[in-house]
């Protein structure tokens, strides 16, 4: 399949280039007109939009941490990715992706909402992230995002978890225990000669150890994201906080 000159192996070519504003442009001219078509005529949506659908909702999720200086800015693309997500979803049920970027994208939003939607997000982000794994078992970046919610959920202050037994008959609950096991698996899952592509888990990993006081590891973790490519302005960002811990 290709979208207009573009095969999905090129749009994924772009997307591993960090090409994220090109790629964005390209999808998003390819998802109006294909909608415009199927209206004009009479067509219902294809399994091949969802393949663009959570194409789109990658790249909005990396326009919006590409574009985080412009809070209104990176909070529109999150909502962008989320949209189509949802819709590649109600689509086809069954694929993966979907599921996978739009809890990547709901937990994003968590910075842009209250804490009241942040905790009521928390149960549908590990809900679909869930999902995903069962879908696709052993997806790094999947059971990285699962790591990540045991993190913030661990991580919860007193305040805040008192406003979720408030809210919640049971508030979500986690350790940085789980949450090494899921990073330390998202690492392990990556093929040997691409372990040094994930420095934002290496990051993750880096700061769990901490947490848990076992500093030399965290150390070591932290020297991993350091010597890791590096890939635009998140990137840039995930290897300036790792060099802060060293």
């Amino acid at each position: 399949m290709s979208t207009g000159d573009l095969s999905y192996e090129t749009l994924d070519h772009m997307f591993d280039n960090s090409e994220y504003q090109e790629l964005y442009t390209r999808l998003e001219a390819e998802l109006t007109i294909t909608s415009a078509a199927q209206a004009e005529a009479g067509e219902s949506d294809s399994e091949e939009d969802v393949e663009l659908l959570w194409r789109f909702a990658r790249v909005c999720y990396s326009m919006h941490t590409e574009n985080k200086a412009d809070k209104k800015a990176a909070e529109a693309y999150l909502r962008l990715a989320i949209d189509a997500a949802k819709q590649g979803m109600r689509l086809d049920e069954g694929h993966f992706a979907p599921h996978k970027w739009y809890a990547i994208a709901l937990g994003g939003l968590g910075g842009y909402v209250s804490t009241k939607e942040k905790i009521g997000y928390a149960y549908e982000i590990r809900e679909h992230a869930d999902k995903a794994l069962e879908l696709k078992p052993g997806d790094s970046a999947t059971l990285h995002l699962i790591g990540r919610w045991c993190f913030d959920v661990a991580g919860i202050g007193w305040a805040t978890r008192k406003i979720a037994s408030m809210l919640f008959a049971t508030p979500p609950e986690s350790s940085f225990d789980e949450a090494l096991t899921f990073f330390e698996q998202a690492r392990d899952a990556l093929p040997d000669d691409a372990k040094n592509t994930f420095p934002e888990n290496d990051l993750f990993i880096g700061n769990t150890l901490l947490k848990l006081s076992r500093k030399a590891d965290a150390r070591a973790a932290f020297q991993a994201a350091v010597d890791a490519p590096i890939k635009g302005a998140d990137g840039q960002r995930i290897h300036d906080e790792a060099a802060k811990q060293l």
